[in-house]
């Protein structure tokens, strides 16, 4: 089993070589395990239908946070019921075939306690760091906002420590990443940034269109700034985040090409929110 940890976690790094050595020591331990079998044909496949480089594949970078617990929660805010679980639900998506097979060494999560003012800002800082400049990150949050901001764990009104989207521009703005995607999930957090897409045509081409494309600076937002966002006793997710993982499965992928673009992405969430808070 521990050898197979270690080769699946090569092979969602891409790094091939070394996933079919772990998977051959698996196999050397116990000869008719499937997966090692089934793990090693597929990277055959891979290798023999594209003389790809995948060294030089983008990576992606995520960083996720989800608050439910809040520090000051009774007297101020209230708690939250399915943040949390919003949080993991996306970090299987992102490790999924669907999400791009991000490894979990690459996914950074804080989620209650964890998830203060000083310790979101300084992952935030510290994951965007790593990116180089043919990278994408991804930031999602779910939790309370207010207006233009976030709210850690120990938010306290009578102190205003949220997390303000200048702190969060000034933190995108010194990342090398070419692609910067933010994603939160709370209310009246509008006008964090204005949002701008990026645009491709088919799957098998996605890094070569990413590498091509102009790049930029995506927000997803679940309210305007005086907006309120809802969670859902039905879906046990926030409603924003539920409509948003299934346009991210393939729901939003309107031209049937096998990718869900920004632009579509958006067309998809707002209209389905939409229809359903109201």
């Amino acid at each position: 089993k521990e050898k197979i940890r270690l080769a699946d976690n090569a092979f969602n790094r891409q790094k091939y070589t070394e996933a079919i050595d772990l998977y051959d020591e698996a196999l050397a331990i116990k000869p008719f395990a499937k997966k090692p079998k089934e793990r090693k044909k597929m990277i055959v496949d891979i290798l023999s239908n594209s003389p790809q480089d995948y060294t030089s594949k983008v990576k992606t970078y995520a960083f996720i946070v989800g608050i439910e617990d809040y520090q000051y929660g009774t007297e101020n805010l209230g708690d939250l019921r399915y943040t949390t679980d919003d949080t993991y639900k996306f970090i299987n998506f992102l490790m999924s075939p669907a999400g791009g097979n991000i490894p979990e060494t690459d996914i950074f999560h804080l989620v209650d306690q964890k998830a203060t003012k000083r310790n979101i800002l300084s992952k935030l800082r510290s994951v965007l760091s790593m990116a180089g400049n043919k990278d994408r990150v991804i930031v999602y949050f779910s939790g309370h906002g207010s207006s233009g901001a976030l709210l850690p764990h120990d938010y306290d009104p009578s102190y205003g420590n949220h997390i303000s989207k200048y702190h969060i521009e000034s933190a995108f703005s010194s990342c090398k990443a070419k692609y910067k995607i933010l994603i939160a999930d709370a209310c009246m957090s509008g006008s964090l940034k204005s949002a701008r897409g990026v645009t491709s045509d088919a799957l098998k081409d996605f890094d070569d269109k990413l590498s091509s494309s102009k790049g930029g600076y995506a927000v997803f937002q679940s309210s305007s700034g005086t907006q309120l966002s809802y969670e859902s006793p039905t879906y046990q997710q926030g409603v924003f985040s539920y409509w948003l993982l299934k346009g991210l499965k393939g729901k939003a992928d309107y031209n049937n090409n096998n990718m869900v673009t920004v632009s579509e992405l958006f067309r998809y969430v707002k209209y389905n929110v939409q229809s359903d808070v109201r």
